[in-house]
């Protein structure tokens, strides 16, 4: 009787224990719906494709039906949507990660993506990514100057890098039509967006064809072709430095001028002149010496260099050739003036700046007549001075200002310490008349009279 009563309270024990857990279960709050939609971030992103995709994550018990992503260009609100759209990719159904590749995207188009994932009731969205395509650079071929009978230099402006970074700038010439970079080409630096090549080695009198162009990871950009012709004589309108340096010059009344920055590294009768790449170095220096900002610009020296009661009595240009004095700039920059060479035509006032200054690599300026606006195009460099932006080099060694400023240097004193000089700035007008200490480093003109 014990061992029956001990058995029957045994099984109530277990079938309350039994019990138990179901009460419990039964007392416990059902878990909310979740849906997460994560838009994977935009990659591999080309001229007309790219990729995104999403991951989904949902407990709502309907499966997911339909999945991928959703692209606009438009940004309103809530955009884009199954219904409103310019691209819509299906990738497969259900829960967790996908792939999506976007195709037929327009070059260097503003997009808006978001993953979607579609039940049978309804369609939800993840957050959206805005991205780009990225396109082939749009570069502009500006102009060819220094035309010679063996040379000849030609700029080309960076448009657009097409959402991609640009690795590689120049131009592209032949004898042919439409050159490219399978044939002749060059490197050239950015500055202020523009840039320009010195093309060397060509044959008088003959007709040649150019382009700029621009590369990024897309392929390479050309701007629109120009032609030009070599002149007859290869002599006619050159002077040769010692150093076999060949420059372009041109006449103004009984002037002739170079064309192009000094880059001689002797002085006529062979002496070397000191190079002096480090600061502290030029700083300390009070002998003639010169350095490179960038070697397209041509040279910068210091006064010491230009000085004849400095360097020995050295000339620095060729022989017959000299470092124009104040009176002789006053010279060119009326004879330019009353030539009708101010931007607006007149031949009063000092409005010359814009027709010294070849195109390419002046800063920018909305100034009426600077060489950094493109307004009044028939004046661009009409001079054919061709002045460049090649900056300086200040007296403690630092180089500052390229495509801001060209600056030369006159041989005549404004004092026991300062040197007049002449300056093409961007956003003015005209041929500025200053002054500089002797220890900056600064461009060379050399000119000589002539009958």
């Amino acid at each position: 009787m014990r061992k029956e009563l001990f058995n029957m309270q045994r099984w109530w024990m277990c079938l309350i224990f039994s019990i138990i857990p179901f009460l419990l279960s039964g007392c416990k709050e059902e878990e909310p719906p979740v849906l997460i939609i994560n838009t994977a971030p935009v990659t591999g992103i080309t001229t007309n494709s790219a990729i995104s995709g999403g991951n989904i994550s949902s407990n709502l018990g309907p499966e997911v039906i339909a999945r991928g992503v959703v692209l606009s260009t438009s940004d309103k609100p809530g955009y884009p949507t199954l219904e409103s759209n310019d691209v819509i990719t299906y990738d497969g159904e259900g829960d967790g990660e996908f792939k999506s590749e976007m195709t037929g995207l327009l070059p260097l188009t503003s997009y808006r993506v978001r993953a979607y994932a579609s039940f049978d009731f309804d369609t939800f969205y993840g957050p959206a990514f805005e991205f780009t395509s990225k396109s082939l650079p749009e570069v502009k071929t500006t102009a060819a100057w220094n035309i010679t009978g063996t040379f000849v230099v030609i700029g080309g402006k960076l448009v657009h890098d097409g959402e991609s970074p640009v690795t590689f700038v120049g131009v592209c010439w032949g004898t042919h039509e439409e050159p490219d970079l399978s044939g002749n080409y060059t490197n050239a630096h950015v500055i202020q967006g523009g840039f320009f090549s010195r093309i060397e080695g060509l044959e008088p009198n003959t007709t040649y064809y150019a382009r700029a162009y621009a590369t990024n990871d897309m392929g390479t950009g050309y701007g629109e072709q120009i032609s030009f012709t070599t002149l007859e004589d290869e002599t006619v309108g050159t002077v040769t430095d010692i150093d076999g340096n060949k420059y372009a010059t041109v006449k103004y009344g009984n002037q002739e001028w170079m064309t192009e920055n000094l880059r001689v590294t002797r002085y006529n009768d062979g002496t070397p002149i000191s190079f002096i790449p480090e600061n502290y170095d030029w700083w300390m220096n009070t002998s003639p010496a010169y350095s490179w900002y960038r070697m397209a610009y041509g040279a910068l020296y210091n006064w010491y260099a230009i000085d004849q009661d400095s360097n020995g009595g050295r000339n620095i240009c060729p022989v017959g050739w000299h470092v124009p004095d104040h009176d002789e700039w006053e010279e060119l920059q009326n004879y330019l003036i009353i030539e009708g060479y101010n931007y607006d035509g007149s031949a009063s006032g000092n409005m010359i700046a814009k027709a010294m200054a070849a195109p390419p690599t002046w800063k920018y300026s909305s100034d009426i007549g600077a060489p950094g606006n493109s307004d009044f195009p028939a004046k661009i460099n009409a001079s054919g001075f061709s002045a460049l932006p090649g900056g300086h080099r200040d007296s403690n060694g630092s180089f500052n200002y390229i495509g801001h400023y060209g600056t030369w240097w006159s041989s005549t004193k404004y004092s026991h310490e300062y040197i007049l000089v002449r300056e093409i700035v961007y956003l003015r007008s005209r041929l500025e008349f200053t002054w500089s200490t002797m220890g900056r480093g600064l461009s060379v003109r050399c000119m000589r009279e002539i009958d």
